[in-house]
């Protein structure tokens, strides 16, 4: 796995937890009588940790050896699909394996 990826994909992860929790908390303020000009921001910042989960997905995704296509289609999924990115073997660790054995074998 790519390492730079890796680490661009758990930076996009903790900032789409904190943007739900902040945008979720900001639209449950909302429902006081005072505050009810909050859904505005709240709405944003949930669309936004949508972005950014995508894009720790994305990223995850390339750096174990897959196209970026499978990111968008478990983005759907939301923390599932990071789940299952997760469990998916690596091809990149694969593809180093399968070149050490031709070399040790020759």
């Amino acid at each position: 796995m790519l390492a730079e990826r890796q680490k661009r994909s758990n930076v996009g992860a903790v900032w789409c937890l904190v943007t739900l929790v902040i945008g979720l908390g900001s639209l449950y303020l909302s429902t006081v009588p005072r505050l009810d000009a909050l859904w505005i921001p709240g709405v944003i910042l949930v669309v936004s940790s949508g972005v950014l989960l995508y894009y720790a997905l994305w990223q995850y995704s390339v750096a174990k050896g897959y196209s970026g296509l499978v990111a968008l289609v478990l983005t759907a999924f939301g923390f599932l699909g990071l789940l299952v990115i997760f469990l998916l073997p690596d091809k990149h660790r694969t593809d180093d394996l399968a070149k050490r054995e031709e070399k040790t074998a020759a």
